[in-house]
């Protein structure tokens, strides 16, 4: 497979790198971040993959306003990106430019994995290894198996999910109950929940977003999402576009490795 991570095609594909949903991210983990317990008032922080470096700076807003001492390390497999997040994130301290597994720094009290593991071949070995580095990871996973998406695909001919790893690297993709089976086989989960994206879509006056509501057919499927995830929240996970985010932590018995 072609590493669009370094030979310049992801930044290509996605020249805002995620910026246009980084507000509504961050609002979601925020709930989770709560539940993570400080010591000694200060945090070690590693960002994987964190894109465009604003949801990594918003964490450490968030800890810095509340007094807490933040050390901040980023690491991605993409030289470029680390730079663009540099630029995003003035509280980074220092940057790995290498895989999860590679990572020889250890000893994080918090690791996010914000739109990552869906990007990553070997996911489990990744899982298993943030374990021996961090004592609390967030992940926010992709929900790209549902009706919306399965409909997508059958409109495209069985193109869209194939499109999703040439365009963006998605090689997994995850129904609700297989992202919640997955934590769950490697960490202890303490929270997680369901956010569908359609009114994010509908309301963000970000320019990606008022030029998909220009599109009659996706606007009327973007409000027919939200009247699911409305009316019928039960049966969101399984019709509309979203994300699971979760808060884990390691399992007992998964002691760190030294």
């Amino acid at each position: 497979m072609t590493d669009i991570y370094n030979d310049r095609s992801y930044v290509a594909n996605n020249p805002e790198v995620h910026r246009e949903d980084s507000a509504f991210k961050f609002e979601q983990i925020l709930n989770l971040l709560e539940k993570v317990q400080i010591h000694a008032n200060r945090i070690k922080i590693l960002d994987v993959g964190g894109g465009a470096g604003v949801v990594g700076a918003m964490v450490a807003d968030y800890f810095k306003r509340g007094g807490v001492d933040v050390e901040f390390v980023a690491l991605d497999l993409s030289a470029e990106m680390l730079g663009i997040q540099s630029k995003s994130n003035p509280h980074i301290v220092r940057s790995w430019n290498c895989s999860v597994v590679d990572c020889r720094e250890e000893d994080f009290d918090l690791v996010l994995m914000i739109d990552v593991i869906e990007h990553i071949p070997e996911k489990d070995v990744v899982a298993e290894r943030l374990n021996e580095i961090g004592n609390n990871v967030i992940y926010n996973i992709p929900i790209q198996i549902n009706v919306v998406d399965l409909l997508r695909n059958a409109v495209n001919r069985g193109r869209y999910y194939s499109e999703q790893t040439r365009l963006i690297g998605h090689v997994h993709f995850f129904t609700y109950a297989s992202a919640r089976k997955f934590v769950d086989r490697y960490h202890r989960r303490i929270a997680s929940f369901f956010k569908p994206y359609c009114f994010m879509m509908l309301e963000s006056c970000h320019p990606r977003y008022v030029e998909l509501r220009k599109g009659r057919v996706r606007l009327v499927e973007v409000k027919i999402s939200c009247w699911i995830a409305k009316y019928l929240t039960w049966l969101a996970p399984w019709f509309v576009q979203g994300s699971m985010f979760a808060l884990v932590a390691r399992k007992p018995g998964n002691a760190r490795k030294r």
